[in-house]
């Protein structure tokens, strides 16, 4: 548990208020046996308040429209280049501060207000990225 003014990033929107509730949780992924992402996501506690231990290692999107009755509208991100932090590199095997490419994203429920907001740090050694653009 955090607050929005102990957060160590924002959301873009910021519409927050500082001394809101924030559940901080971070995931760490392999791909091949090889670590490949790491997670560090903030859900806002006045709609989630609790997220159990299990639904840590599966879509928590998924968890909290069938555990929660919790409807998510659409997610806004965006792709950028960063640094990683400390606890990135070490998971990655990287120098503090070595190059990532990092999504971060916000997720709002289809009410227009914020669920969560994350940046998902991918190691630039194994990082692949797909999209897809629907044109009509």
């Amino acid at each position: 548990m955090t607050t929005v003014a102990d957060a160590e990033f924002l959301p873009e929107a910021g519409h927050l208020k500082d001394n809101e509730e924030l559940i901080d949780i971070r995931r760490f992924r392999e791909l091949d046996g090889q670590p490949y992402l790491m997670e560090h996501s903030y859900y806002i506690k006045a709609i989630v308040d609790t997220i159990p231990e299990e639904a840590l290692y599966g879509s928590l999107f998924n968890y909290f429209e069938q555990q929660r009755d919790v409807n998510i509208g659409f997610i806004d991100q965006l792709l950028m280049s960063e640094p990683l932090p400390e606890i990135a590199g070490e998971f990655m095997n990287l120098a503090n501060g070595a190059p990532s490419l990092v999504v971060k994203d916000e997720t709002y429920l289809t009410t227009g207000k914020m669920l969560a907001f994350s940046k998902q740090y991918y190691d630039y050694r194994r990082a692949r990225l797909f999209m897809v653009k629907k044109i009509r």
